[in-house]
């Protein structure tokens, strides 16, 4: 099996303990973090002390990378922002959720940056740690199987109740799982034949797992974020099979754009019912809404009615503070106007973009989604310009369609472990991708 080439001076005995420890931290976020806040943030304390251990080395790395410059920049403003929104809670009569301000902070690509470092070092070991998201996966849904069942056809729940942490977590791990069990058949990485088929399996066993979830969750946002990544997808497909002439890659090309056309088609069959029945539901409602009768007391209810009065709502909050937002201590007060009630500081808009618009502003909002995008963008071009790993890059640009897409219409996951964590594992595969030459020339660890 490959390992990363270090010169022998490099091999000190202080680099290895500091990329044993870092690397056993990732495994443990990788694997546990989304059933286990504990073993997250000990993975994170673990990444942190191996990072200190090695600071020499990993320094250099990150003061090179022009996103880690932007990154820095957004989590200070969110410290900031949260330093100035505790202090003057008293004289606005309100009581913010102090660790909310972490919440938010942890939501930046600060720490995928920093937990990049290590998986950059261990490179070789990018299929496993893909698996072990997708184990991680299954943990999660056994433990909540109950409620994963209670959605299926005769299991009692209504389809407007939908398990929205099953719908984004499957759609993420989809693509990782894919992207694995593809590595895997593919390369084999060195490992015996035998072995390699084993892991094949797996990677194919947990792809079809999360497939199951992601119909069964009935997750609405999930669903139309995965319609959206799969049109890019094709698209992309199509483009690379008319660039490139060598006949894997067109095979790669192919399959991408006839199997995600199919799975559209294939979609808007099976659902074609329920999308109709839906949109009939909500006619009395689009039709007030397109004779201009706005105010919120004329809508009807249900779900579109409902969404309509939270998008009116956080559209009235971000007018009042465009530039610095509430605050993320005060974003959980939020809320209560549209219900009539207190909602007991849920603090959730139904869309991550609005909250995050609300609690920090406007201008931490683009940099935000700049930052994001820009990430994924050049991990994609290096994988596919420099390595030729072209499954990997479109598996990597799907799980980040599919996971930011989705919080275009869910809540914030800013408040759950689980939301957090398969953040950041996708952002630190990556940003790994973007630090592995500069840790390769700066030997941050023993590999």
């Amino acid at each position: 099996m490959s390992t990363t080439t270090l010169p022998a001076a490099e091999h000190s005995l202080r680099l290895r303990v500091a990329g044993g420890v870092g690397f056993t931290g990732i495994v443990l976020i990788f694997l546990l973090g989304l059933r286990s806040p504990t073993a997250m943030y000990l993975g994170m304390f673990l990444v942190l002390v191996a990072l200190v251990v090695a600071a020499d080395r990993a320094l250099p790395v990150l003061l090179r990378e022009p996103l880690f410059w932007l990154v820095v920049v957004l989590f200070a403003w969110v410290l900031l922002r949260g330093w100035v929104d505790l202090a003057t809670a008293d004289a606005r009569g309100l009581e913010p959720d102090a660790r909310a301000v972490w919440h938010h902070a942890r939501f930046t690509p600060l720490l995928p940056l920093l937990f990049a470092l290590w998986v950059a070092a261990w490179w070789h070991w990018r299929y496993i740690l893909l698996l072990l998201v997708g184990l991680a996966f299954v943990v999660y849904m056994v433990d909540n199987w109950d409620r994963l069942l209670y959605g299926l056809p005769g299991g009692g729940r209504p389809f407007a109740s939908a398990f929205g942490e099953a719908g984004i977590m499957s759609a993420t791990v989809l693509f990782l799982a894919a992207a694995a069990t593809v590595g895997f058949w593919r390369s084999g990485d060195g490992y015996r034949p035998a072995v390699r088929w084993i892991l094949v399996g797996l990677g194919a066993a947990l792809t079809l797992f999360a497939g199951f979830v992601f119909l069964a969750a009935q997750a609405r946002a999930a669903w139309l974020a995965m319609l959206g990544t799969l049109l890019v997808l094709a698209v992309l497909g199509a483009w690379f099979l008319w660039q490139h002439a060598d006949p894997r890659q067109q095979r790669i090309a192919l399959m991408l754009t006839g199997g995600s056309l199919a799975t559209i088609a294939v979609a808007i069959a099976f659902s074609w019912e329920v999308l109709s029945n839906r949109l009939m539901q909500d006619t009395e409602t689009i039709a007030i809404l397109l004779e201009g009768d706005v105010a919120q007391e004329d809508v009807p209810g249900g779900s579109f009615g409902d969404r309509y009065r939270m998008f009116r709502q956080a559209l009235i909050d971000i007018r009042e503070n465009p530039l610095w937002g509430v605050g993320p201590g005060s974003v959980r007060d939020m809320l209560h106007e549209i219900w009539g009630k207190d909602r007991g500081g849920s603090g959730n808009y139904h869309s991550t973009w609005l909250n995050l618009l609300v609690a920090l502003g406007i201008p931490w909002t683009i940099l935000w989604v700049t930052a994001h995008v820009w990430a994924v963008w050049r991990a994609a071009r290096e994988l596919i310009v420099q390595d030729r790993e072209i499954f990997l890059a479109l598996a990597l640009v799907g799980a980040a369609m599919a996971h930011f897409g989705t919080l275009t219409f869910q809540g914030a996951r800013l408040w759950s472990v689980q939301g957090s964590a398969l953040y950041l594992v996708l952002m630190t595969l990556i940003c790994a991708v973007l630090l592995r030459a500069a840790v390769r020339r700066h030997g941050v660890a023993a590999g």
